[in-house]
């Protein structure tokens, strides 16, 4: 299809019948022009479409990966949250078990203390008993 701005039937003919000059009408190709130009527009308006449609994918991409981003964040920030509790139930175990174990080391001290107190009084009725046989003895002789 070419665009071609005379006819070929009326390029430059002068109508010498008359006496009036007939000056001769550039015959533009319309239906051609016409034809060319709904294609152009018809193919540009569909690439419009076509940008439209990969913006609006683009953008629903986007909100996908966004949605998707928030979710696991959440889902971080929720085992975060159950981490830390254990990490605050371990330590209320740890700290209960030093305190279990700072009480028996205090039972057990005490234990010593009456365990030697109990000792000591035992050396005492020992030598108090070795004492008494020993007077016991004297007196008999």
């Amino acid at each position: 299809m070419s665009l071609s701005v005379f006819s070929e039937e009326n390029s430059n003919e002068i109508d010498s019948s008359n006496e009036a000059y007939n000056i001769p009408k550039p015959q533009f190709p319309y239906e051609e022009y016409t034809e060319v130009k709904k294609i152009f527009f018809n193919n540009f308006d569909n690439w419009i479409e076509n940008k439209k449609a990969g913006i609006e994918e683009g953008k629903q991409l986007h909100l996908k990966a966004a949605f998707k981003d928030r979710a696991q964040k959440t889902e971080i920030l929720n085992q975060m949250k159950a981490y830390e509790n254990k990490e605050v139930e371990y330590s209320k175990a740890i700290e209960k078990e030093r305190k279990d174990a700072e009480n028996l080391t205090n039972q057990l001290s005490e234990k010593k203390k009456l365990q030697l107190q109990l000792l000591s009084k035992r050396d005492e009725l020992i030598n108090m008993k070795k004492e008494l046989e020993n007077k016991l003895k004297q007196k008999r002789e």
